[in-house]
């Protein structure tokens, strides 16, 4: 079976769009849809207004700028740390969000996958809601301690001369891959697929996971469509898994 490409992986958010407005569907996205707006609601204004302070706060910057010969430099490195720590930023407001909507987004998976496929969910969606409920909460700790780790590497090249160039790169990067795996997380753990299997599989499908989590990444940067990015990116990602992929488990 052919991969999609980068490209190709990042339309399936378009999808997403179509299918979360689909009769059947619809109503298994209003929780997360309700969690992910209460989210950038409540964290989204503090996570704006510490990021600006943080970056007027290095004095260097400051100086540099009024330096003919710096300026253009300094406006350069300023914008690259601020897109940088504005995608991390925006990626944990998305992850504390998935936290919390985890077991409704693995029951949409689920509905998109049975709409998708023909074949009807196993379970009454309170049921199922149930029965997933330790396992979508064990998978985003699991993810939450990946980010934990990656980020703190990410974090350490920073101080180290030359190599600090290409840290933030490395986190609009990371942000990419992480936003792929944290959404085809749900279909393939409706399969029993844990985190690891779901980044072993992203690994060999490199360009389909940064084609889709770019994708995600750029819409949930935007005001008003990150709110409703949550629902949408689950729907696509299963689209993609069950299209692409699911033959192949």
């Amino acid at each position: 079976m052919t991969h999609p490409n980068f490209f190709a992986s990042a339309a399936y958010l378009a999808k997403g769009v179509q299918l979360v407005n689909t009769s059947g569907i619809r109503q298994f996205v209003i929780v997360p849809l309700f969690l992910n707006i209460a989210a950038f609601g409540i964290f989204g204004w503090s996570a704006y207004t510490w990021f600006v302070n943080w970056l007027d706060s290095f004095a260097v910057l400051h100086w540099a700028a009024n330096v003919p010969v710096l300026g253009l430099l300094v406006g350069f490195i300023r914008g690259l740390i601020a897109t940088a720590v504005f995608v991390v930023l925006i990626f944990l407001i998305v992850l504390f969000s998935n936290l919390i909507a985890a077991p409704f987004n693995g029951l949409l998976a689920e509905h998109v996958e049975a709409h998708l496929t023909g074949i009807a969910a196993p379970d009454t969606p309170l049921r199922a809601l149930i029965k997933e409920l330790p396992r979508t909460l064990g998978a985003e700790i699991r993810k939450l301690f990946y980010l934990a780790i990656m980020l703190l590497g990410i974090g350490i090249l920073h101080w180290i001369p030359l190599v600090n160039i290409l840290a933030p790169f490395l986190l609009i990067a990371f942000s990419a891959w992480m936003f792929a795996i944290e959404y085809w997380d749900y279909p393939m753990g409706n399969h029993g697929l844990v985190f690891g299997d779901v980044r072993a599989f992203a690994r060999t499908r490199k360009p389909a996971a940064f084609g889709f989590g770019a994708i995600v990444a750029l819409v949930s940067s935007i005001p008003i469509l990150n709110f409703v990015i949550m629902p949408i990116a689950v729907a696509g990602a299963t689209a993609l898994w069950v299209e692409h992929f699911k033959d192949e488990y």
